[in-house]
């Protein structure tokens, strides 16, 4: 690669000259710099806060089957890990074929256990195709 000439610096009156043609040197707005840095470091730091908090919920819960399918009820079967001592709420709803809800029922799950099997049989409306805990939170 070649070096491109440069050439001799430039005098006083030639650096006036060229401020008054075009205009003066431009500074970096060092202030507006660092403030947009901070801001830009804030918002990382709480994504980074809000990521690992949802990452680590308080209860989780896992279906692991259902049974006993009839026109009045169906049994659900899941596991709910949470902390010793809490109680947990559990929302449990029922579907059938064309997808409309035919059972719904908050199931209380309070144990001594960290992991905990559940249970339950759910009261229907119609006959259901399919069960599943919406969402578990821990009673406050």
């Amino acid at each position: 690669m070649q070096d491109v000439p440069s050439g001799p610096p430039l005098t006083d009156e030639q650096v006036a000259l060229l401020a008054q043609r075009y205009g003066p040197a431009h500074r970096k707005p060092v202030g507006v710099l660092i403030a947009v840095g901070v801001v830009v470091a804030a918002l990382l730091a709480w994504l980074v806060w809000a990521g690992l908090l949802a990452a680590t919920p308080d209860v989780r819960w896992e279906v692991t089957g259902y049974s006993d399918v009839t026109d009045r009820s169906i049994q659900i079967t899941f596991t709910v890990t949470k902390q010793v001592h809490d109680t947990a709420i559990c929302t449990v709803q029922a579907r059938d074929e064309q997808n409309n809800e035919v059972g719904r029922a908050d199931v209380p799950v309070s144990d001594a256990l960290t992991n905990v099997e559940v249970r339950y049989t759910l009261k229907v409306i119609a006959k259901p195709t399919t069960v599943d805990v919406l969402n578990c939170v821990i009673a406050k």
